[in-house]
């Protein structure tokens, strides 16, 4: 099983300036699967190692300063937030002049995708060596960082260092309760310090948790900005009501749901679309059919063509912050609020929203599709693209192992989709290399 291995020895300090540098002194070195994450060139020795030399403490006290963002902010491209995401999961903001390697921890869910790459620190004479990305448990890469900071408060208090900002900070981190901690995940995954809001701000932050119903309290908070927390809230509101006391004729498509088996968890959420879309198609025996629009869809499925049209509505403000919803109105049928209005995205949409309704643990279950690249979201993208543009089918339409802007085009034209789609299968099943014009 893949982990994250934050080892270090303590050292001389030979002189740091400030006692927590100097009680901290250590050579550090961290790994990810067995891979060297600190391997470094020594300019000064002319060597390799495995290692560097500075204080624990500017880490420990980054980690904890970022600790319920680097577990709950999920990256979120169309937020005001993505321009300081980095900030908050790269290690080497944390250098303060010190040593450390440009480590992103991106947090998708389940799993957290560590990554890293080489770079030059030419003030200290070194420059990491190795690139890398592993995905690893979240719940491991929580644990190794806890026992990191853990361990070098306890190294501060050996050395009758008190009173620190990390000492402070971690002490409170540790004696949240369950209510305080939900709040803190919260205002993380918005990309906010919870401990830094003024009341004005916790209130509203309150008042968003309550209305928003749990089972999308999740995908909810990582994809809106904090600025607009009030207006999406009610957009979502709005958006559920519009669910509810829909009337529709499309059936519950139920049947359909009961044919398959649940998914495996511990697949990859990207494997686990795919898959699914595998199975789906096969069941529906659509061969190389290519779904155009919204309503190839529906013949694919088998439904009728109208009634899943009446059965898409439009939110109250669409290209919002949410690209679809999907849920059961009181009648038990499925309901899509796609805020989308070009064909090609809004039958994407819709196949997002299909995966979450015949994957839920129940049909009654309402899911929130977002630009966000948590778990969820990844796997219903998957889902999605496969059933559209089947990657085997597609790269019997690639005439090179290169293609271009114009034949991506040329590709989205001939199945119905965005380019997006069309670049999505390329570049996530290694089909080709895309060159850019």
């Amino acid at each position: 099983m893949n982990d994250l291995r934050i080892e270090f020895e303590w050292e001389d300090p030979r002189g740091a300036k400030g006692p927590e540098l100097r009680a901290t002194w250590a050579q550090l070195s961290i790994s990810v699967d067995g891979k060297p994450v600190t391997r470094v060139w020594d300019k000064r020795s002319r060597s390799v190692r495995d290692y560097v030399y500075g204080p624990l403490y500017p880490l420990a006290e980054w980690i904890a300063a970022h600790w319920w963002a680097l577990y709950s902010e999920v990256e979120a491209p169309a937020s005001g937030r993505n321009q300081s995401y980095r900030l908050r999961h790269d290690f080497a903001y944390a250098r303060q002049g010190f040593v450390l390697p440009h480590m992103v921890l991106t947090p998708w869910g389940e799993e957290t995708l560590i990554s890293w790459h080489a770079a030059d620190c030419p003030d200290v004479g070194v420059s990491f060596l190795e690139n890398g990305d592993v995905l690893v448990q979240s719940d491991m890469v929580r644990n190794a960082c806890a026992q990191f900071v853990s361990a070098v408060c306890a190294r501060l208090d050996t050395e009758k260092v008190r009173d620190t900002f990390l000492q402070n900070e971690w002490e409170a981190i540790q004696n949240c309760d369950a209510e305080e901690r939900a709040f803190c995940e919260t205002a993380a995954a918005l990309g906010l310090d919870p401990f830094a809001l003024d009341d004005r701000d916790r209130r509203r932050l309150v008042t968003a948790h309550r209305a928003i119903p749990h089972g999308l309290a999740g995908e909810f908070f990582a994809a809106v900005d904090f600025d607009s927390i009030d207006d999406a809230t009610n957009d979502l509101t709005s958006c559920i009501a519009q669910v509810r006391s829909a009337t529709v004729r499309l059936p519950t498509l139920a049947d359909l749901r009961a044919k398959f088996p649940p998914l495996d968890p511990a697949e990859p959420p990207w494997k686990r679309g795919y898959k699914f879309a595998g199975l789906l198609r096969s069941h529906l025996n659509v061969g190389d059919s290519v779904l155009h629009g919204c309503s190839g869809v529906a013949i694919a499925l088998g439904v009728d063509i109208k009634a899943l049209q009446e059965a898409i509505l439009l939110p109250k403000r669409p290209d919002g912050f949410m690209d679809a919803l999907v849920g059961a109105n009181q009648q038990g049928r499925p309901v899509f609020v796609i805020g989308k209005h070009r064909e090609d995205s809004r039958q994407f949409a819709l196949c997002r929203s299909l995966y979450e309704y015949l994957t839920a643990p129940e049909p009654d279950s309402m899911a929130l599709i977002s630009k966000t690249r948590s778990d969820r979201q990844r796997a219903n993208r998957a889902f999605a693209a496969e059933f559209l543009v089947p990657a085997a089918i597609l790269q019997q339409r690639l005439r090179d192992t290169v293609v271009d802007d114009e034949q991506i085009d040329d590709l989205a034209n001939e199945f119905g989709v965005s380019c997006f789609v069309i670049r999505h299968q390329i570049e996530n099943q290694n089909l080709a290399t895309i060159r850019s014009t």
